[in-house]
């Protein structure tokens, strides 16, 4: 199969048009955020692992049971 010049040109056009604007947009939310309000002092919400991880104890080890050996 053998295309013009210019149709491969725009083809080619295409496909980097296509991926520039797939790769502008994380780009435009970190600019976002890194100029947005900071001055609130709200804690971030990590969805699940913040909901998990408050229902753990942290338990201390007892002295009879010291993995390290002195």
């Amino acid at each position: 199969m053998h295309l013009e010049i210019q149709t491969q040109d725009w083809i080619v056009y295409g496909i980097v048009s296509l991926t520039a604007i797939r790769l502008f947009f994380p780009l435009f939310s970190v600019v976002r955020e890194l100029t947005g309000n900071t001055s609130d002092s709200s804690d971030e919400n990590f969805g699940c692992y913040a909901q998990a991880c408050k229902g753990c104890e942290v338990k201390t080890p007892s002295k009879g049971n010291d993995p390290i050996l002195h």
